[in-house]
């Protein structure tokens, strides 16, 4: 009784956290409402009809993507915060650090599409452009890098896994974050210093805010080598080794067994073969310091690591696509005074952009059903915030 006194008084701070982004959610619905009349009639009373359709694209496909980042990213913090387990094993710092940059992908989705689309101001000034894109690009690259950290732990557990605790510290974590936050924010601040398009034109005037109109092609391969091609070059050599080390495992162990079997037949009589079973699996728990050192994956290790490769599955599809049609029209627009733009190169320019956000989407739900720490820490969080709300 007292323990239920306590818990009515001063609800936990996960369950203020996950009412408080119900809670902005409702609020964002609201505000995007009274966005879309606003556009709507913007667009038609300066007659470009076109607007029309990024009004849709905005509001009707990123307002619940930008809601399911959210709720699905706040979640997996407060897994990470509820959980003693999840906080005592380094790996999940990682996590829940990557749980964060998508929270701010989130943030940022509909204000910044909102203000390249339809502020002038914004569309207008090449430093207002910048700025934009560089909020949106930042986290997105942080996110990116995030899944090669993931990709780099999961080799440490698989090939390293009696030094892990020695070689993986939280100290190391914070620090690694720690560079990557800086890495991006340096990358994405040399537009600004001057590794940018130059226009001679003083008249000119941008129509819209998209990458093309102030990366050169030398920046755009330069980031997309960085922070791209790199990291996938990387994390496909270390699941490679991975699934190399997997299937030599589930050799040496089929041999085993087929050995065991073909002994026990020359033997020809079962209580001699229990007897040999019996003296072996005695022998094998005598020896299990030396197997351990010499061991393949576990199957605990291969399901982290398939799990970290659908990720891995998600980063490709989500993000070649974006990038390819970026630098695509970086370098069509690289010669001319005037960028080339209409509105149906610009719409796919936008829906483009939408797949990088949908990785957002993707990795909470990855997670959640992947690990089986991630759901019971979230069923707790939600049945507790339901059972609050009850009372």
């Amino acid at each position: 009784m007292q323990f239920t006194s306590q818990a009515s008084s001063t609800p936990p701070l996960s369950v203020w956290m996950l009412n408080e982004s119900l809670e902005l959610s409702t609020e964002i619905l609201f505000t995007s409402v009274s966005l879309i009349n606003s556009s709507i009639e913007s667009s038609v009373s300066q007659e470009n009809p076109d607007l029309t359709i990024y009004v849709v694209l905005i509001f009707v496909v990123l307002l619940p993507l930008s809601i399911c980042v959210l709720v699905g990213n706040i979640l997996v913090i407060i897994a990470v915060y509820n959980s003693f387990y999840l906080r005592e094993r380094v790996f999940y710092y990682v996590v829940g650090s990557m749980a964060v940059t998508d929270l701010l992908v989130g943030f940022s989705i509909i204000p910044l599409y909102y203000a390249a689309i339809f502020v002038q101001t914004v569309k207008e000034s090449l430093y207002g452009c910048m700025t934009m894109i560089s909020i949106v690009m930042i986290p997105s690259t942080i996110s990116i890098l995030h899944v090669l950290i993931i990709a780099a732990d999961r080799y440490i557990a698989v090939f390293y896994s009696l030094e892990y605790i020695r070689l993986v510290t939280k100290r190391r974590i914070f620090i690694t974050i720690a560079v990557i936050w800086a890495f991006a924010l340096v990358l994405h601040s040399l537009p600004f210093v001057g590794w940018r398009k130059t226009n001679s034109d003083p008249n000119f005037v941008m129509q819209y805010c998209f990458t093309d109109q102030f990366w050169t092609p030398s920046f755009a391969c330069f980031q997309f080598g960085l922070t791209v091609v790199a990291p996938l070059c990387i994390m496909i050599g270390i699941y490679a080794r991975i699934i190399g080390a997997a299937r030599h495992q589930a050799r040496r162990v089929d041999a085993q067994q087929e050995f065991a079997f073909n002994r026990s037949e020359a033997n020809g009589q079962l209580s001699i073969i229990s007897a040999d079973v019996e003296s072996n699996s005695h022998s094998c728990e005598s020896q299990a310091p030396a197997v351990r050192i010499r061991r393949g994956p576990t199957t605990a290790e291969l399901k982290a690591t398939k799990t970290s490769a659908i990720v891995l599955g998600t980063f490709l599809v989500c993000w070649l696509p974006a990038y390819c049609i970026h630098i695509s029209f970086t370098f069509i627009n690289s010669n001319r005074p005037e960028p080339l733009h209409n509105p149906t190169i610009g719409l796919l320019q936008a829906m483009s952009n939408l797949l990088p956000f949908i990785s957002s989407v993707a990795n909470p739900v990855i997670y959640a059903f992947r690990y089986k720490d991630f759901r019971k820490s979230f069923k707790q969080s939600l049945q507790f915030s339901f059972w609050r709300r009850g009372n």
